[in-house]
């Protein structure tokens, strides 16, 4: 987390901000205790996110390697881990078209990474073994159908996890969130936002910082939306997404660098205008 933060703020003491704030987070405190499968697959996933950024910053054979392993790990321990290579093709393809530089570089990258990647899924998940193809299927499909009658208490009755309502996932992650976070957040959304709006969308995302933002993004709100658009079984609240807190913590830190630069601003203002 910290390496993340330090890469995405250009600064070590806002890394060890973003940092300090996961590791304050009650609800990610508590359970780093005694979850051990949740908690791992956050470390794994922000693990694979920041390989991601490092591969797409400067793509090397290397850090394909690097990354490969990396997202074989997350898909290994859940398979929610598969939105790490939607990520990094979709980002991927977006980089070569935004810097044709590098273009060759980054495809020479993801060729090696595709086959890296399955052949080390495989390799770590016995399961898949007999037959790769149809048992990693099979594990998808087991995600989004839960076999299992479980119910879980949500808003004063007892819902089938089957049949839960749209909001269930969001309404966990706002009620177990700190209020100050959740107010640092809408401010770094807000502000992205603003920002994309002021210069325009195609010049905003010609920026390598205005595209690493847009995979935050993505990776905070790709997984709600898809948990909601598949109808995919979650229960005991919304453990089974803790793996998008970092990038929530990512965004609340940059809601917290805006207002302390608009804060610094309004001080400044006085003196300017003497």
């Amino acid at each position: 987390m910290y390496r993340l933060g330090r890469e995405r703020q250009a600064s070590w003491r806002w890394g060890l901000v973003g940092a300090g704030l996961l590791v304050l987070s009650p609800r990610i405190f508590a359970e780093a205790f005694y979850n051990y499968k949740d908690m791992v697959f956050l470390s794994l996933f922000a693990l694979g996110m920041l390989t991601l950024t490092r591969l797409l910053r400067r793509p090397t054979l290397g850090r394909a390697l690097w990354h490969a392993a990396a997202t074989a790990a997350a898909v290994d321990v859940r398979t929610m881990g598969v939105l790490l290579p939607l990520l990094t093709l979709g980002f991927g393809v977006l980089e070569m078209a935004c810097r044709p530089v590098r273009r060759r570089q980054l495809a020479r990258a993801l060729a090696l990474y595709v086959p890296v990647l399955m052949a080390l899924v495989v390799l770590g998940w016995p399961y898949l073994w007999e037959s790769p193809l149809a048992h990693f299927l099979a594990a998808l499909r087991s995600f989004s159908q839960y076999a299992k009658p479980l119910k879980v208490f949500y808003w004063g009755e007892f819902v089938a996890i089957q049949a839960l309502p749209w909001h269930y996932a969001p309404v966990w992650v706002l009620i177990t969130t700190p209020v100050p976070y959740t107010v640092l957040f809408v401010v770094g959304v807000a502000a992205l936002g603003r920002q994309a709006v002021r210069v325009g969308p195609g010049r905003w995302l010609r920026q390598m910082s205005a595209r690493r933002d847009l995979l935050v993004l993505a990776w905070f709100f790709g997984p709600l939306v898809g948990v909601v658009v598949l109808h995919s079984a979650i229960y005991d609240g919304w453990r089974h997404l803790y793996f998008i807190y970092p990038a929530f913590v990512l965004l609340a830190v940059r809601g917290l660098r805006a207002l302390v630069a608009m804060w610094r601003r309004i001080e400044a203002g006085p003196g300017r205008r003497g």
